[in-house]
């Protein structure tokens, strides 16, 4: 009898661990704020777009296949101010945040090109004078047809690399993001992933860096582009399937280990 209550002892702490674990995968998305899948052709959200010197372009494409994704286009605008970007972000302050999607780096030919994820985001008090202030993971189809893998801190009249700069991809491919700001002042922690499409989300973080300065503690999501060198030259982004939430504190400490990972899948046809 007493052999037969351990076996059930030992069945009953692995269906609780797998219950336990399974759910906390997940956990950093059961506090979803919102998510967009720009189905059917239109935006689920109210997203408020900002380009320099307003002459980007944001607009709903169609992928094919019945897919639709968020696409933005960033004419290089120059010297000054020597960059072209164009953005949108949904207007949802929070401090503790997570971003996740899909997308789609255009070529551009001979010149860098980047997409953008962007957490606590705070925008230009001269509306498409400055891309505003935050935090963001900077995804770049470099002139050599790489795709790699960066964390920068955005200010009003520049932008700074934390950390360095991964490679993602030795030839260009769509890919998956997963972008964390969690924590603030001197505690605050940015983690990234970013993955090729039809392969699983890896269980550690590609990037992961504390600030050191000029904090940011609250702010909005969203996505964009930006171009990095070239007269004439577009920057192209296109995003899909994009979620926003609020990790819980127990989330965060398994993300730090990289227990939690969720795997992400393509809800599109192959």
């Amino acid at each position: 009898m007493l052999t037969g209550c351990g076996a059930w002892r030992q069945i009953c702490l692995v269906i609780v661990l797998l219950l336990v674990f399974g759910g906390l995968s997940y956990a950093d998305w059961n506090n979803l704020y919102w998510e967009d899948e720009f189905a059917g052709g239109t935006t689920d959200q109210t997203w408020d777009t900002f380009s320099g010197g307003g002459v980007g372009s944001h607009t709903v494409v169609d992928l094919g296949g019945g897919n639709y994704g968020y696409q933005h286009s960033a004419p290089y605008l120059g010297d000054p101010p020597d960059v072209g970007f164009a953005g949108a972000y949904v207007d949802a302050i929070e401090g503790d945040q997570g971003m996740k999607g899909w997308v789609d780096t255009s070529p551009m030919g001979v010149d860098d090109s980047a997409a953008l994820s962007f957490l606590r985001y705070t925008p230009t008090v001269v509306p498409d004078q400055g891309f505003g202030t935050g935090y963001a993971l900077a995804i770049t189809h470099n002139s050599s047809g790489q795709i790699t893998a960066s964390i920068r801190q955005v200010f009003e009249d520049r932008e700074d690399l934390i950390g360095s700069e991964e490679l993602v991809s030795s030839t260009y491919t769509d890919v998956w993001f997963r972008f964390l700001a969690i924590g603030t002042d001197g505690d605050t922690r940015l983690r990234g992933r970013v993955w090729a499409d039809g392969t699983n989300e890896p269980s550690d973080w590609l990037l992961d860096v504390g600030v050191t300065s000029d904090f940011y503690n609250t702010g909005s999501g969203g996505v964009g582009a930006v171009t990095l060198t070239g007269d004439l030259e577009v920057a192209t982004a296109t995003f899909d399937n994009v979620a926003y939430g609020t990790p819980e504190p127990t989330t965060m400490a398994l993300l730090v280990t990289g227990v939690g990972a969720l795997i992400l899948r393509r809800r599109r046809a192959a």
